[in-house]
């Protein structure tokens, strides 16, 4: 009888792995822990993680929270744990935002900096940050004397180096990958090109089909990836986003162009388009890692359309959509430039924002693509690297040396 029980666990347990491809245990000391402005992208995560672990059974449990007070006079922040974290792996959700949902990136590092501390002193095992939008991380060098590397201090104020405990990033599309040379924790760093690409798929082939790309034969992936190289060219606003807008060019094999900048006076000024005979024609889809006051992918859509680009879009992973300084809205920009942008939801907004910007922004939700990382992540084994297709063996140059 003992021998037929044991049996029955494998048994259930094999049903569990081939259902979901994790066991409960890996799942056992997960826990989601949100702060107030971050609760709604939490939620929705949980929720989509929720959805891919119910079919083994496996239930979360449910989210905590971070309350958060101010001292009267200075509005210092004082953030208290709502439940206990001890020997858990917490998941942290933050966003930086400051006292009445603004972007605000000193209030926001300030307050996830001390949520951290908070954690440590509650014994938790592991504590995972998950920071859709990282700040600080445009200055990344010393671009000048007597200046510091803000995105240096702005990472290690996650860790503490005399703790035990161990930490780690997740955030979407830093402005400079290399800055994660300045931490001595993991980070990953995700892409965003999948989700837009897929936006792309279905603003200008499926006609905004909810379909996702990961679902079609690798025939229907061709024929919409052929149809979408006919009507667009991915263009890189200035030489700094070369890189990424070249990433997501690759996605399904379109042109890519260039806009080339110069400094005159102080003045950034469009002084050509490299490539510019791939965007007579198309749609010109301007990809940067954000849109802050919309100056750059503004300046750049009239030339665009000079050399015959039909429509201009803005594509980014972070609209932070901030007012220059002459007091002019990124959106009003936007508006009168007779362009459309698209961004993710790692700067959240209101439905009441989204409503009133409805003619000129598109967003695009990132909890399906996070619960997927965060899978990964808990599952023994896991690979973030293939969800991005990036799995492949690696070359060999030592082969046969002696």
């Amino acid at each position: 009888m003992g021998s037929f029980n044991i049996n029955l666990k494998r048994l259930a347990r094999f049903s569990e792995y081939m259902t979901t491809g994790a066991h409960s245990s890996e799942f056992e000391n997960m826990m989601f822990l949100a702060t107030n402005e971050s609760l709604e992208f939490a939620t929705r995560t949980y929720n989509r993680l929720q959805e891919r672990l119910e079919p083994a059974g496996i239930e979360l449990p449910e989210i905590g929270h971070v309350y958060g007070a101010y001292f009267p006079g200075g509005k210092e922040i004082y953030p208290v744990i709502g439940t206990s974290v001890r020997n858990k792996r917490v998941y942290l959700f933050h966003h930086c935002l400051g006292y009445n949902g603004e972007v605000d990136s000193n209030i926001g590092l300030v307050k996830v900096g001390l949520i951290g501390e908070a954690l440590r002193n509650a014994s938790p095992e592991q504590i995972i940050y998950v920071i859709p939008w990282f700040p600080y991380g445009r200055q990344d060098r010393l671009d000048r004397p007597r200046v510091p590397i803000s995105a240096k201090w702005a990472l290690k104020l996650l860790d503490d180096p005399d703790s035990k405990i161990k930490v780690r990033l997740v955030t979407y599309d830093m402005h400079a990958g290399q800055a994660q040379g300045f931490a001595d924790y993991q980070i990953d760093n995700l892409f965003s090109e999948p989700l837009m690409h897929e936006y792309l798929m279905r603003r200008f082939v499926l006609n905004d089909m909810i379909y996702r790309c990961d679902k079609m034969t690798p025939h229907e992936l061709e024929e919409c990836n052929k149809a979408l190289r006919e009507k667009v060219c991915i263009v890189s606003p200035d030489a700094g986003a070369t890189t990424r807008a070249r990433r997501l060019a690759k996605r399904f094999g379109g042109d890519l162009a260039v806009v080339d900048k110069r400094r005159v006076g102080g003045e950034s000024e469009v002084m050509n388009i490299l490539g510019s005979h791939y965007v007579k024609g198309k749609i010109a889809i301007e990809a940067d890692d954000l849109i802050d006051t919309a100056g750059t992918m503004v300046g750049a859509a009239s030339a665009l359309r000079d050399v015959g680009a039909i429509e201009v879009y803005g594509c980014a992973v972070h609209g932070l959509l901030s007012m220059d300084k002459d007091g002019v809205a990124a959106e009003d920009k936007i508006r009168n430039a007779g362009m459309r942008i698209v961004v993710t939801s790692s700067i959240p907004r209101s439905a009441e924002y989204l409503e009133r910007n409805h003619g000129i922004l598109d967003q695009v939700y990132l909890d399906k693509f996070t619960a997927d990382v965060l899978f990964e992540i808990q599952k023994q084994g896991g690979s973030v690297s293939k969800l991005f297709g990036e799995e492949r063996p690696p070359r060999d140059d030592f082969k046969g040396v002696n």
